[in-house]
């Protein structure tokens, strides 16, 4: 049943993780990546910058927290209206790297993994599975890769993101 997935209020960042309804990720993440995660997604950030040593985890929370924000974008009936947007625009999160191919071929397939696996995004928000250089979600919310130049996210209704390796 599809309406069983539908939360009124989302669950908690940790929740997200852990439950099989969701990620069903549990003990995936380092308890310190998971304290780092929990926190980025408190609600009391809208940016953050990550830094650090190669293999800490930076990627991972940014993965991770994109697709926690996904999954509270979709809890909302009418997302463009919540946010002044014209009905038919779309709502963007953007992966940017140093070029288009390093932006799909490192994160946008991680992303796209995590919702592969998720019981909540293939019974409550699949994306468009025809579609390979996008993940095209209902009420028009989409996932895309870009480049790195500066100009590669203009014009879009950039939502959240990630700019990995710049």
């Amino acid at each position: 049943k599809k309406n069983s997935l539908i939360s009124t209020k989302a669950v908690s960042p940790k929740t997200f993780v852990n439950s099989l309804k969701y990620l069903n990720a549990k003990n995936t993440l380092y308890p310190v990546v998971m304290n780092e995660f929990i926190k980025l997604n408190s609600g009391d950030y809208y940016e953050a910058v990550l830094t650090g040593a190669i293999g800490i985890g930076k990627t991972t929370i940014a993965i991770y927290t994109l697709v926690y924000q996904l999954y509270k974008l979709s809890l909302l009936k009418n997302p463009q209206k919540k946010f002044g947007l014209d009905p038919s625009s779309e709502i963007v999160f953007i992966i940017q790297s140093v070029s288009h191919d390093l932006a799909k071929n490192v994160d946008f397939l991680r992303v796209r993994e995590l919702i592969d696996r998720s019981e909540y995004f293939k019974g409550y928000f699949p994306y468009d599975s025809a579609k390979t250089t996008e993940l095209k979600f209902p009420n028009n919310i989409c996932v895309r890769p870009v480049s790195g130049t500066a100009s590669a996210a203009l014009g879009q209704n950039v939502f959240g993101g990630i700019i990995d390796e710049m």
